[in-house]
């Protein structure tokens, strides 16, 4: 299920639909079933796709989700992930001197 949510979500930011993202996230969390999604898992595959297709307003909307979601220990697991998220933008300078700036410093 994991799978279909992450592609789902993929397809979401590939066509920069910030709206449609906040709509996939309010469904993730009123999903009600058997099976819980591992929502860390989710958020780290959605956020380096954001990265790779250098989407500044979806990065900046998942930096807000980090906070919002995830306790303590979930946020030192997924701390990796910010980093692993600005070589993947290492093309395009100006984006990435925003990340260094901007969300690096949030994660210290």
């Amino acid at each position: 299920m994991d799978k279909s949510l992450i592609k789902e979500g993929k397809e979401i930011i590939g066509s920069n639909d910030i709206e449609g993202l906040q709509n996939f996230y309010k469904e993730l969390k009123e999903l009600n079933c058997d099976y819980k999604p591992n929502y860390q898992h989710i958020f780290h595959q959605l956020f380096l796709h954001a990265c790779l297709k250098e989407n500044k307003e979806i990065i900046i909307y998942l930096m807000g989700l980090y906070f919002e979601i995830f306790d303590e220990v979930s946020q030192i697991g997924l701390k990796h992930l910010f980093v692993h998220g600005k070589y993947l933008i290492k093309k395009n300078y100006q984006l990435n001197q925003w990340y260094d700036k901007n969300i690096i410093p949030l994660v210290k």
